[in-house]
């Protein structure tokens, strides 16, 4: 059952022993336009990022779920134009997406990780999560973002699986040990939230424009 409103939070928080967060567009702001935009510069006008995912979806989620190495990505990447670019333009492109995590959200994880098992479930890539890594180290001197602000993180591209596929789910509640009816699952695509309430995890849709330390703050 989906939850998107306080009110209903309240209530429901009460059973809730395990938060499992997304990545981007809950904890990690992004900007996809942007990397739309950088890709049509370097690959040509006809390019639109959604249209190229949709006709080739099995390039970009076999770098999601770790089958194809970074550099045979960029190389696809390539191989979609005539116009050349170098693979460190492809790299800045794809990586053009990544914006911030702000401090709130990080002091919200901690406070979190007080009172309940904190984890992180993203569909990302090698490219994505080398970069974020390095902005965290840079921006805030954060070298165990895996370790201080969760329990245990699930990257698709290491674990092999993505969502909304039901693999990952059941993956994630036996290797942390935890219970469907237990854990509150925060993600902003409607398809994986659909899968996890299927599976018995309880749900919140952030997809208003809220920010996700007003969403939890009557935990």
């Amino acid at each position: 059952m989906q939850f998107p409103l306080q009110v209903e939070i309240k209530y429901f928080m009460k059973k809730v022993k395990n938060i499992i967060f997304d990545f981007g567009n809950v904890l990690l702001n992004l900007d996809m336009k942007a990397t739309e935009n950088q890709l049509v510069a370097l690959l040509g006008g006809h390019y639109k990022f959604s249209e190229e995912k949709n006709a080739y979806p099995a390039f970009f989620e076999d770098y999601e779920v770790g089958k194809m190495k970074e550099e045979a990505f960029l190389s696809g990447l390539q191989e979609m134009t005539d116009k050349n670019p170098s693979q460190s333009d492809l790299k800045s492109a794809w990586n053009a997406m990544l914006l911030d995590v702000p401090p709130p959200r990080l002091e919200m994880l901690l406070q979190l990780k007080e009172k309940y098992r904190v984890f992180l479930l993203s569909n990302t890539n090698k490219t994505h999560i080398d970069y974020v890594m390095k902005y965290l180290e840079a921006e805030y001197g954060i070298t165990d973002w895996d370790t201080r602000y969760f329990e245990k993180t699930y990257y698709s591209h290491l674990v092999k699986m993505r969502k909304p596929d039901t693999d990952i789910y059941n993956f994630v509640l036996k290797d942390a040990g935890i219970n469907a009816e237990e854990t509150l699952f925060i993600d902003d695509n409607p398809a994986n939230i659909k899968t996890a309430a299927a599976l018995g995890w309880q749900t919140i849709l952030h997809n208003d424009g809220r920010d996700i330390t007003t969403v939890m703050q009557n935990l």
